[in-house]
C-alpha cells in the first residue's frame, strides 16, 4: 500500500489528475493492483487527502463533477524526503557493490 501511495503521489506531482485518469495511466503502463480492484485507487486518494498530502478540487466535466487531485506542500515535502532516502540507499548499494 505504501508503494502505491508513493506512486500516486508521484503521478499527481507530475500532472494533477482525477481518479479515473490515474487508473487509466496505471492501466496503460500495464500496472495491476495486487489483490484489489481499481476502486482501491479512490480509497488511497482519500487517505492521501486525509493526511494532507493531496488536495481534491472539484471541477465540471462534460457530464458531471470530477475531483482532480493536486499535490500539497506537505505532499511535496514527503516526496523530497522519499527521494533523498532512495538516493541514500542507492549510494550505499553502489558503494557495497563496488567493494564486493
Amino acid at each position: 500500500e505504501k508503494q502505491m501511495e508513493s506512486l500516486l503521489l508521484k503521478l499527481v506531482a507530475e500532472q494533477p489528475a482525477d481518479g479515473f485518469e490515474l487508473i487509466t495511466s496505471l492501466g496503460k503502463a500495464h500496472f495491476k493492483l495486487k489483490g484489489v480492484g481499481e476502486g482501491a485507487v479512490y480509497g488511497l486518494l482519500a487517505k492521501l487527502e486525509e493526511k494532507g498530502l493531496v488536495e481534491g478540487r472539484w471541477r465540471e466535466s462534460s457530464a458531471s463533477m470530477v475531483k482532480t487531485y493536486h499535490l500539497t506542500a506537505e505532499g511535496t515535502k514527503l516526496m523530497e524526503r522519499q527521494q533523498a532516502t532512495a538516493g541514500e540507499i542507492q549510494g550505499w548499494a553502489d558503494l557495497i557493490l563496488q567493494r564486493g
